[in-house]
């Protein structure tokens, strides 16, 4: 049995697969900083509404969400916007939102 029990960290796979807890968001059409790093939302609107998540230049990126749905988004997560219209189940890890550096868009693609 081991003597040292990592702590929790973005490199810590499990740590990252099991949420630890459960955060529920109701429309508030404010950002959501999160304390800690999320790996999952589930939104739901019953109008068409626009999910944004931000990078970490915060620049935001749109999601349109149709009437009547509910969509899952995998992911690693720190900051989002609800508009009044959606609701979200947020999956919340126990990984601290410090240890992750979330990347700009523009270093996840390039375009030729």
């Amino acid at each position: 049995m081991a003597t040292h029990w990592p702590k929790p960290g973005i490199n810590h796979v499990g740590e990252f697969q099991v949420s630890g807890h459960t955060l529920v968001i109701t429309g508030s059409a404010q950002t959501i900083y999160l304390k800690h790093v999320a790996s999952s939302i589930t939104v739901s609107a019953t109008n068409d509404a626009e999910l944004t998540f931000f990078d970490g230049r915060h620049e935001g990126m749109n999601y349109t969400v149709p009437a009547d749905t509910t969509t899952s988004f995998k992911g690693k997560f720190l900051t989002f916007k609800v508009p009044a219209n959606m609701d979200a189940l947020v999956e919340v890890t126990n990984i601290p939102s410090s240890s992750y550096n979330v990347p700009n868009r523009l270093q996840l693609f390039e375009t030729r």
